[in-house]
C-alpha cells in the first residue's frame, strides 16, 4: 500500500485493489487456513487460480456498480454467498461477480447457486429496512 492508499483510508475515499489485496493479506496472516483471499486482480482479468479451494473467501469488485462485495462459500454446501453493503434496488447479482465465482470455481456452467445478503452498517441501517 502506497502512503496516498492510507490517506484515501482515513479520509473515507473509495478502495482500490492495492488496498483490498493488503487487507486480503492481513486476514491470511490471521486466520492461515482460510482458502481464497487471492489477488483481486488476477479474478478481474478472469484469469484462474492455481488451486482451486473447496471452501474459500474472496472479496471482488462489482465493476456495475464500482464496489466491492465478499463472496464465500464457507458456510452452506453448493451455494455461494455474496456480502454486500450497498443498498441497491433490486436484488440482482452483477454479471461481473458471477463471472469471478465461475472463475474461483473453474466453471463455465451458466447456473450456480447464489445467495445476496444485505449487511448493513447501523449509520445506514434506516437504508437497508
Amino acid at each position: 500500500m502506497t502512503t496516498d492508499d492510507r490517506d484515501d483510508i482515513l479520509k473515507g475515499r473509495k478502495l482500490n485493489d492495492r488496498i483490498i489485496n493488503a487487507a486480503q493479506t492481513m486476514m491470511k496472516r490471521q486466520f492461515p487456513d482460510q482458502k481464497g483471499l487471492q489477488d483481486t486482480v488476477v479474478l478481474e482479468g478472469a484469469l484462474a487460480w492455481d488451486d482451486v479451494p473447496q471452501r474459500f473467501t474472496q472479496i471482488v469488485f462489482d465493476r456495475s456498480r464500482k464496489h466491492w462485495v465478499c463472496v464465500s462459500n464457507n458456510f452452506t454446501d453448493g451455494i455461494v454467498e455474496i456480502y454486500d453493503g450497498l443498498p441497491t434496488k433490486t436484488l440482482a447479482v452483477s454479471k461481473s461477480v458471477m463471472r469471478q465465482v465461475a472463475t474461483i470455481m473453474k466453471t463455465q456452467e451458466n447456473s450456480f447457486k447464489l445467495r445476496l445478503w444485505l449487511i448493513c452498517y447501523s449509520k445506514c441501517f434506516k437504508h437497508c429496512q
